[in-house]
């Protein structure tokens, strides 16, 4: 049993409120969801969506299919009818100047949700509520699990009079979709007594797997799509005694967490491509002066500004390479937020361990996407310290900050830890911190920077693989991509198998050879180049093929095995 619900209009209109709360009242309901949002970046006008999709499987993905349309103004009409599947309805407020609709619009239903927000509360404010309301009337579904989800969601900020009014123009949508005589039976759909579950976001996990990593300090210059990491990180700072910092541009806010983190604080920056861009240099000083930072690149549609609240795919080999010179970094890509959370927190540690920058690769698809997940294992959370020990640094006669070593890991002071002096250098330095112009001084730095490669390699966890291993088409996935193709997968019968790529630098080469050998290879990627079919060539020589989609919104299934189909594998 499965529903998708669409709520299209302008921005200021509400979109996201109704979309949240309706999203909020299927998880409540039992019911697994993914949400998707699609915004332009504007403040007031243009076509946004929020699209709910609510099943008793598990799902993994948004369906291009809708039985529910609510259109908060008529453009959205226009534009989203053609999504709306036979037998599905368009709901829309005909009381308001300007929303008539064409006559042709049989399966159009009038819910006049400023008039009914007036009676019933008092006042248009509570349009939305209506809204709600009349999309659980027309399906049948439990109001009570509503009534809960608006005392949660208004307890801390409005009054009792202000939640009283919301259950009020709730019920007066579900009942005026009750009396419309529409025969819904198609859509039933039934609350289940599953165990209630999370319902969570991809930037909202990254901020939380930040913070049960110990992080800090937070600071970036907000960037769409990553500033919700932002935003959470605040919301949480005084339960978890952090500081929080918008920093004046993207340069700033890498030099304060590298500034930061010499000092022995946990600290991440946010941003997305753009402000990436700007990071650069700093990311060659984290690498140079061997200072552990934790960056999020959340990746929307680019170059320059691009589409700058639509998601891709397009920064991959960008943050493999970013910076001048050679050194060693990681590079992660969480395919879904309960991955997300625990990916952030193995960057700090990794990034502690090996005294290296990490990147964190989502898009503007994971970041906005809510789902439902069971909640964190704690229990898993294993914060582990990478600084020297006070009393070995003590007893020590002396201290060298970049002593050479087989695993090219030196150990790590912090300035006024003890009496030795911490020195940190962007140059080419001697063991002591200090800079040098000895050429054989500086390659045995690079050598012992290098060899930190091999020992992260062994620590990072290679791509997953699902299906059966017979199989002679292996799709391809990294990232958020992972969902679409692992609901196709389901359907394939055995035609596919999977390999899932979220630690995605340093890659192993070997795991392609052995996974490959014999098979075609199409990787499922959200860029115009085949980014990662290129990497996995340039590292085993394996030739991928390529299923590419770069117009700045999502892979749905249907686009899927259409380009499949394009290519003679379905």
């Amino acid at each position: 049993m499965e529903l998708n619900v669409r709520i299209s209009g302008s921005a200021g209109q509400g979109v996201q409120t109704i979309g949240y709360i309706l999203s909020k009242v299927f998880a409540g309901g039992g019911h697994e969801v993914f949400s998707v949002q699609d915004y332009m970046s504007r403040i007031r006008g243009g076509h946004n969506y929020f699209q709910i999709r609510a099943s008793d499987k598990n799902i993994h993905c948004k369906n291009d299919v809708l039985d529910i349309l609510v259109a908060l103004n008529l453009e959205s009409i226009e534009i989203d009818k053609g999504d709306v599947k036979d037998g599905g309805i368009i709901v829309y407020d005909g009381s308001k100047e300007g929303s008539g609709v064409n006559s042709e619009c049989h399966n159009c239903v009038n819910v006049p949700f400023v008039s009914l927000a007036n009676d019933s509360a008092g006042d248009k404010i509570y349009a939305n509520t209506v809204a709600v309301g009349a999309v659980l009337g027309f399906i049948g579904y439990d109001l009570n699990i509503l009534y809960d989800v608006l005392n949660e969601h208004f307890s801390h900020s409005k009054s009792a009079d202000v939640i009283k009014n919301n259950i009020s123009a709730a019920k007066a949508g579900a009942d005026s979709a009750k009396d419309s005589g529409v025969n819904l039976d198609g859509l039933k759909y039934i609350s289940t007594a599953k165990a209630k579950k999370m319902l969570i976001n991809g930037n909202e996990a990254i901020a939380l797997g930040a913070l049960a990593a110990g992080c800090k300090f937070f600071c970036s210059y907000p960037m769409t799509p990553s500033t919700s990491i932002l935003v959470t990180a605040a919301k949480y700072s005084h339960e978890f005694d952090v500081v929080v910092e918008q920093a004046e541009d993207e340069i700033a806010a890498v030099n304060m967490i590298i500034g930061s983190s010499y000092a022995g604080v946990r600290s991440m920056t946010t941003t997305s491509g753009g402000g990436y861009c700007l990071m650069v240099e700093g990311i060659g000083f984290a690498g140079m002066a061997e200072i552990p930072i934790v960056i999020v690149n959340s990746q929307r549609s680019g170059p320059s500004t691009g589409l700058p609240t639509r998601t891709e795919q397009g920064d991959l080999l960008f943050a493999i390479n970013a910076s001048h010179g050679d050194f060693p970094r990681i590079v992660l890509a969480p395919s879904t937020p309960k991955d997300a959370f625990y990916l952030t927190i193995k960057a700090f540690d990794l990034s502690e361990k090996y005294q290296v920058p990490v990147t964190i690769l989502d898009d503007q698809y994971l970041a906005d996407s809510y789902v439902t997940i069971k909640e964190f294992n704690l229990n898993k959370v294993k914060n582990r310290d990478h600084i020297i020990d006070t009393d070995e640094l003590n007893n020590a006669e002396e201290y060298f900050r970049y002593t050479i070593t087989s695993s090219g890991v030196s150990k790590r002071a912090l300035p006024g830890q003890s009496r030795h002096v911490v020195i940190s250098d962007s140059d080419e330095h001697t063991t002591d911190g200090h800079l040098t112009e000895d050429l054989t001084v500086g390659v045995e730095m690079k050598d012992k920077r290098a060899n930190k490669l091999w020992h992260i390699m062994r620590e990072m966890e290679l791509p997953s693989a699902f299906g059966s291993p017979a199989a002679k088409i292996t799709l391809i996935t990294w990232g958020s991509t992972f969902g679409v193709a692992q609901e196709l997968l389901l359907k394939s019968n055995g035609k596919f198998n999977l390999i899932n790529i979220q630690e995605v630098w340093p890659l192993s080469a070997e795991f392609f050879k052995i996974n490959l050998e014999g098979k075609r290879g199409i990787a499922i990627e959200g860029n115009s180049t085949g980014q990662m079919a290129r990497l996995i060539r340039q590292i085993s020589g394996i030739k991928v093929d390529s299923v590419l989609k770069y117009d700045g919104r999502p892979f749905t299934l249907d686009y899927l095995e259409n380009q499949l189909i394009e290519m003679e594998v379905l």
